[in-house]
């Protein structure tokens, strides 16, 4: 399994987003107004050690302003400056990058919170 499917299952275990439902890797097309999304970014390296990064940004997004920052911080309290994830073998660090914050509306009227992390993986 790809990292970025691992990570949408950890989440989707260890809350209350399922996936294909309301929890959705990538930008997809025709989603319901309440749902996170999980995008991995370009950018990450690999070093001498053979340890990768992966930068993945969440996206949250809702009708209402509270309820998208709400769902935002419940994925954020998940994976914010976690050393090791259970389930996830290959993930031994996640650096935050920055806090959930409003990146505006899309074109259905949603309110939209991005949150950034750093993955540091085997």
């Amino acid at each position: 399994m790809a990292f970025i499917e691992d990570l949408a299952v950890y989440i989707e275990a260890n809350s209350i987003l399922v996936r294909d439902v309301d929890l959705f890797i990538s930008d997809q097309p025709n989603t319901p107004a309440k749902c996170v999304f999980i995008m991995e970014l370009a950018g990450g390296s690999e070093n001498w050690s053979g340890h990768i990064t992966r930068p993945v940004q969440i996206l949250a997004k809702d009708l209402t302003y509270l309820t998208a920052e709400a769902l935002a911080y419940t994925v954020y309290d998940l994976l914010s400056n976690k050393p090791g994830f259970a389930t996830l073998s290959d993930i031994f660090y996640c650096d935050v990058l920055n806090r959930p914050f409003s990146v505006g509306r899309d074109q259905r009227g949603s309110y939209i919170f991005s949150s950034n992390f750093l993955f540091r993986t085997r």
